[in-house]
């Protein structure tokens, strides 16, 4: 039989249905709603005039850089499996260091459109360093990222951006810098924006001080010489008399650059005796900070972190270069039409047969392209260069996306021709050059010799009337000298 409830059980199952409704309400609630996200405070602020921030969120060092943006999670996303918001990744090559950058209210995860910036500064180690490359990450709905970079500082604001990708939500920005010494002490930042006036120099925005990142290097131990420097290999004393510079790197209009190109006073000795000589190639330049730079200072080098080492290959004389045979001439190429290709068969053979140089094609002016002729690569490049005033643009790339099929050779040029060949051995120690190119008139024509991983071409500028070319190739013996050289002092300028 059952009982009657008392008006007192009544009241406490009515509390109790209340109790557990209220907590099913805020489990419900607590489900749906966002939690508050961390702000982008990152690891070092500066406020800004306007009243937003701008925030290092991350200091990374190495070949890949990744930062997780925060994002607001709710229990519902974790329920329902929802994907949380991709990493930013970016890859350097060589290995450099990141300063990841975001404007914000200081409240949300969401980073804000920020114009203002025109250059980052670093202070590290007793050197000043202007970053030469900036990223620019955006936040591309539903779930993606795109990312665009310019070696082309100053930082230029590109509104324009929105109508290239569609909408978009957030941005971020990576400064990128020189490795610096690890345990090199502090490292501050300053960013710097527009000044007021024409030719005014750049205003102080904010400035902030960093940790170190992981992945940084220490200081090698190098001791470096001054000018005059030397190296010796065998019985070859290569001396370094002085370094001219050449002026700023022509990869960036950044008025406050460190890197320059240089020429080098250069003078060779053979068992006491001296000797002509020539830079063959330049070799990869590191600094004391584990920074490396392909083709050092011809190319441009920051003069920051010395010691630099880095390597010449040069002329030597050796009694197999002086003998005969180490010289050779093709005979008469006929220059094609424009647009045109024409295959070639002939072979110019130095040094007693052992080198080869084997035709492959000539090339008119305009564009033509060809079969790959360096099959033992799969790199895809492309290299823009001239002779005086005219330009050309050589691609070597597959036309089925996206890196699938057999790969290319194009030229393109207004008005020069080019000769493809190949060389199938060549020792350790020996160089083939191009030393000379004349048309059928006997004319010395303008041109380049070019060696780019593996492929090689002879591009010259035909003059009026000229219908055919013929070159000539020398065989030299070289030597790697190694040098350590504090950086070269810029004078001058």
């Amino acid at each position: 039989m059952a009982r009657e409830m008392t008006p007192i059980g009544f009241v406490i199952r009515i509390v109790v249905v209340a109790v557990l409704g209220l907590v099913g309400l805020l489990f419900l609630v607590q489900a749906v709603t966002p939690r508050p996200g961390p702000p982008l405070a990152g690891i070092g602020t500066v406020a800004l005039a306007d009243g937003s921030f701008v925030s290092v969120q991350q200091v990374s060092a190495g070949g890949a850089h990744e930062w997780q943006p925060p994002e607001r999670r709710t229990m519902a996303d974790w329920l329902l499996k929802r994907p949380r918001v991709p990493k930013l990744s970016y890859g350097a090559s060589p290995a450099r260091m990141l300063v990841w950058v975001a404007r914000h209210d200081g409240v949300s995860t969401q980073a804000r459109e920020w114009s203002a910036v025109r250059f980052v500064r670093l202070e590290c180690a007793g050197e000043t360093v202007y970053s030469d490359r900036y990223i620019k990450f955006r936040r591309q709905p539903p779930g993606g990222h795109v990312s665009t970079s310019s070696s082309n500082t100053p930082v230029r604001p590109e509104p324009e951006d929105k109508t290239l990708i569609g909408p978009t939500s957030g941005l971020v920005y990576g400064f990128e810098f020189p490795l610096v010494p690890a345990g090199s002490g502090p490292r501050r930042l300053t960013f710097l924006g527009e000044g007021v006036g024409e030719g005014a120099a750049p205003v102080e925005l904010g400035r902030v001080e960093v940790a170190e990142p992981a992945g940084l290097n220490a200081r090698p131990g190098w001791v470096g010489q001054t000018l005059p420097a030397s190296s010796t290999v065998g019985e070859a004393v290569l001396t370094l008399k002085s370094a001219y510079s050449l002026g700023s790197t022509y990869r960036t209009d950044n008025p406050y650059s460190r890197r320059r190109m240089f020429a080098f006073d250069l003078a060779l000795t053979v068992r006491g005796e001296p000797h002509a000589t020539q830079i063959i190639e330049f070799g990869e330049l590191e600094d004391s900070a584990g920074n490396r730079y392909s083709e050092g200072y011809k190319n441009g080098a920051p003069l920051v972190f010395g010691p630099h080492k880095f390597s010449l290959r040069m002329k030597v004389p050796t009694p197999e270069a002086e003998r005969a045979g180490s010289v050779g001439v093709s005979a008469g190429l006929a220059i094609p039409g424009e647009n045109e290709r024409r295959v070639e068969s002939g072979e110019v053979s130095l040094r007693e047969g052992r080198v080869v140089i084997r035709y492959a094609a000539m090339g008119g002016k305009g564009k033509v392209t060809h079969p790959d002729t360096s099959p033992g690569t799969s790199m895809q490049w492309g290299y823009f260069g001239g002779i005086g005033d005219e330009r050309f643009r050589a691609n070597r790339e597959t036309k089925l996306a996206p890196r699938g099929g057999p790969l290319q050779l194009t030229m393109e040029s207004s008005s020069l021709v080019h000769l493809v060949y190949t060389v199938p051995k060549l020792s350790e120690r020996e160089w083939l050059k191009v030393t000379r190119v004349r048309d059928d008139a006997g004319r010395e024509l303008k041109f380049q010799d070019f060696l780019h991983y593996g492929t090689r071409m002879v591009i010259c500028r035909p003059e009026e009337g000229s219908r055919g070319i013929v070159v000539e190739w020398e065989v030299v013996d070289v030597e790697w000298f190694e040098f350590v050289i504090d950086p070269p002092e810029v004078k001058g300028e």
